[in-house]
């Protein structure tokens, strides 16, 4: 079954290295989530699997072009779900790096009026703010250390953006922090013979694929079925 998944946000801390440049903006340090542990969503990130993820937006993120949003989208449109729209940006990532598990992120508000509420809520009002990851990925169901069921997600995974948000899914992900948004996708159940909606593969029952993250999924899933079968 194909679906967006919107974390739900979860606990804040301060960020670090806080610096208000002379145009008012605000340069700071934050965790952005964490790897190889459970979320408060019960899904899992594997190390590998983000770097992997991370490694295909290094371009935007030299270019100063990859931005993130003040909240997630709230419209279930699953266009809006995977765009990242200029009239909601607040913020852009500069650098990431890694810290043990901890994804540690650069970045820097935007001159944009949420870009502004950001900053304002940051240096001013001394609010913790929140990072939360949305984009797409697969999910494979299982049973987190606690025993509930959980998920790993699993290649291809998409990164879209992370979104400044008031409680992140990660313990770890706040200022030093932002929303996490994962699509699961088991192509084995959709119907594909649907059309084509601005730039995506959308089937009749509305579940709707980029068409290059659909020819990944596609490659994965063969992968995947191959080695169960041992063809």
């Amino acid at each position: 079954m194909q679906h967006i998944i919107q974390e739900s946000p979860q606990v804040n801390q301060f960020v670090k290295n806080v610096k208000t440049k002379r145009d008012g903006k605000i340069r700071f340090s934050a965790c952005l989530q964490t790897v190889n542990d459970w979320n408060r969503n019960n899904r899992k990130y594997p190390e590998q699997l983000l770097r992997d993820g991370i490694s295909r937006v290094i371009d935007r993120i030299n270019t100063q072009s990859f931005l993130g949003e003040l909240d997630h989208p709230s419209d279930s449109n699953p266009v809006r779900q995977v765009t990242v729209e200029y009239k909601s940006v607040s913020h852009k990532i500069l650098e990431l790096g890694w810290e043990g598990n901890k994804l540690i992120g650069e970045l820097e508000t935007l001159s944009t009026p949420n870009g502004r509420i950001m900053a304002g809520l940051i240096s001013e009002d001394k609010v913790p703010v929140g990072f939360s990851f949305r984009g797409t990925g697969d999910l494979i169901s299982t049973t987190t250390t606690s025993g509930r069921q959980g998920f790993v997600v699993t290649a291809p995974l998409v990164i879209i953006t992370w979104d400044c948000v008031a409680f992140p899914s990660h313990h770890q992900a706040s200022l030093i922090a932002v929303s996490e948004s994962v699509k699961n996708t088991i192509l084995e159940s959709v119907d594909l013979s649907g059309e084509i909606k601005e730039g995506m593969i959308c089937s009749e029952s509305g579940q709707c694929f980029f068409m290059d993250d659909l020819d990944r999924l596609v490659d994965q899933r063969i992968i995947n079925l191959k080695n169960k079968f041992r063809v």
